[in-house]
């Protein structure tokens, strides 16, 4: 947990509790949740967010339903797509099974989506590299009484991407790459043909 002052001078309590899905041997993030969000009030944060870690959008959502009432946000992430259910739950916590990545979206969760798609096709390993185009911020925005750091509401996913500009220069800027990389290998097997030719005369 960090404490953190907010623009307006309240106090703000930060949680990062981590599932237990495919992780057993973690402490139960439930009763943790709840004892830290205990020691929050006692310390005199007006807000606690919890940033929720987990595999599961079920795991996330039993921890919203669990922490209500008790934390201003739970705020689910690590599955890397921003999910569709931002709401305020009934005892004023507001909620998001994930909030998305910041990173580059013309990917596959962050990978370049070429080296993604041989993988599936293949059945092979392969090593990952971080796709480098149509980078985008992801983040909530909640809003919170002042007076009981109860929240009174949600924004979208508020993704901020590029600009249409930038994007399109950023596929011209792909596009180009991969022309030069075919162009590569058009004149490597042309030389090795020449090669060929040569060395049976």
């Amino acid at each position: 947990m960090i404490v953190v002052e907010a623009h307006n001078g309240v106090q703000c309590a930060i949680l990062n509790l981590q599932g237990r899905t495919y992780m057993p041997q973690t402490d139960c993030p439930f009763r943790e949740g709840r004892r830290v969000a205990c020691r929050a009030c006692r310390l005199g944060s007006m807000y606690g967010s919890s940033i929720s870690t987990r595999e599961l959008t079920s795991e996330k959502m039993a921890m919203g339903w669990y922490l209500d009432g008790r934390v201003s946000a739970v705020i689910g992430t690590h599955t890397h797509i921003p999910t569709a259910d931002t709401r305020v739950l009934p005892n004023g916590t507001a909620y998001q099974t994930d909030v998305g990545m910041t990173g580059p979206y013309h990917s596959v969760i962050g990978v370049d989506k070429d080296i993604i798609l041989q993988r599936f096709l293949t059945q092979l390993p392969v090593r990952m590299e971080a796709a480098r185009h149509g980078a985008e911020l992801h983040a909530g925005d909640r809003q919170v009484d002042e007076a009981t750091g109860r929240a009174v509401g949600i924004a979208g996913h508020g993704a901020v991407a590029k600009s249409n500009v930038a994007a399109e220069l950023d596929q011209l800027a792909f596009q180009l790459t991969k022309r030069r990389h075919r162009a590569h290998q058009l004149a490597e097997a042309k030389f090795k043909s020449d090669a060929i030719v040569r060395f049976s005369a």
